[in-house]
């Protein structure tokens, strides 16, 4: 199969093991997914659940973001320059789309109680780069900051990340900000028993992953895009 053919996740995990010259089988072992976990990922051009990714980019020394990013192209390059910051009230700069950044903080680390939730002011993107990370409707985004160290290397404290509204099913995997109990998380989410999910932390080592049942948590949206705070 053709590397341009292979889905973003395999394709930015062969790039990642040609360029430190990782082999299949021992990365399938330190990954603890047997002796053909990764020849396996290859050879069905299968994304794998993201508990699974999750190891390999631990045993590799790097983040499932970053495998991804590796596999991505152009079509992931960050932003060249930083977003625009606008003041709230004010018109997008021409050939521009707005996001409201709200004065809320996600915890990537043991929780945050959200008590505001205000507009502060916007961030102005291109609207080609919007869609090329999603198919919502600028309207539908919502930028929030982050804080604590459980989602590093990945994300770090006062990083900001972008969040599309409209992907709140627990049916998919990923990385989400999530309300459990009321608490604001920033998390990756994986299926486990039916009925629960596993709510994972990249910081594996600080903040092992939890079970919750689906009814104890609220997805508030997908996080499509994270930057430094502006």
């Amino acid at each position: 199969m053709k590397n341009q053919d292979l889905n973003e996740f395999v394709r930015g995990l062969k790039v990642l093991m040609d360029r430190g010259d990782w082999k299949m089988k021992p990365l399938s072992l330190a990954a603890g997914m047997g002796d053909t976990g990764v020849r396996d990922l290859f050879r069905y051009n299968s994304s794998p659940k993201v508990t699974t990714a999750h190891s390999i980019a631990l045993a590799m020394g790097t983040t499932i973001d970053e495998i991804i990013r590796a596999g991505g192209g152009a079509e992931q390059e960050a932003i060249q320059t930083a977003p625009a910051h606008v003041a709230n009230g004010s018109p997008a700069p021409p050939g521009f789309k707005l996001v409201s950044v709200y004065d809320v903080s996600a915890s990537a680390g043991d929780g945050l109680i959200v008590e505001m939730e205000r507009v502060v002011y916007s961030l102005a993107f291109p609207p080609d780069y919007l869609k090329r990370i999603t198919a919502s409707d600028p309207r539908n985004l919502t930028i929030i900051s982050v804080k604590g160290d459980s989602m590093e290397p990945t994300l770090s404290d006062d990083d900001i990340v972008m969040l599309d509204m409209r992907k709140t099913n627990l049916s998919y995997e990923g990385l989400f900000v999530i309300r459990v109990y009321d608490v604001l998380h920033v998390k990756r989410i994986s299926h486990s028993r039916p009925g629960f999910v596993m709510v994972i932390s990249d910081n594996s080592t600080l903040y092992p992953a939890r079970e919750y049942s689906v009814e104890d948590v609220r997805v508030v949206g997908k996080v499509l895009w994270s930057g430094g705070r502006i």
